[in-house]
């Protein structure tokens, strides 16, 4: 069996590190709202359509940030599809305000996973194909 992979640089090797651990936040935060307790998702009661969408974007994004730990690019683009998402249309549309730290707890794992897949090519030469 051969290894279709190409060797990574020791810059994408940190970014991915780094991408890594900064979405722990973001993955733990997501585990913990689905634990019963007295001040968690799992616990709520009268919760409206807009809240199970709010989730479901929310558990869509934290469900790439999982997914880049094995393939960096689809799921660093999933975590950001999901967070400007979140952010830019569900809260919005809502009139609920949003500070842009919590769009970043998303996002910036997100990218760093896309930036850590980037594999720059030779001027004058075609993109490698992925």
């Amino acid at each position: 069996m051969t290894n279709n992979s190409l060797p990574i640089s020791k810059r994408q090797n940190f970014t991915r590190w780094a991408a890594r651990i900064i979405s722990l936040g973001p993955i733990i935060f997501a585990a913990g709202e689905l634990l019963p307790g007295e001040d968690t998702i799992a616990s709520a009661t009268g919760l409206f359509w807009y809240d199970y969408m709010n989730l479901a974007v929310l558990y869509i994004s934290v469900a790439g940030l999982l997914l880049a730990w094995w393939r960096p690019l689809v799921g660093g683009w999933m975590a950001i599809a999901g967070g400007l998402l979140l952010t830019l249309v569900l809260f919005p549309v809502f009139e609920r305000m949003l500070t842009w730290g919590f769009l970043m707890i998303l996002v910036a794992p997100g990218a760093l996973f896309v930036a850590s897949a980037w594999k720059p090519h030779k001027t004058g030469q075609a993109p490698a194909a992925p």
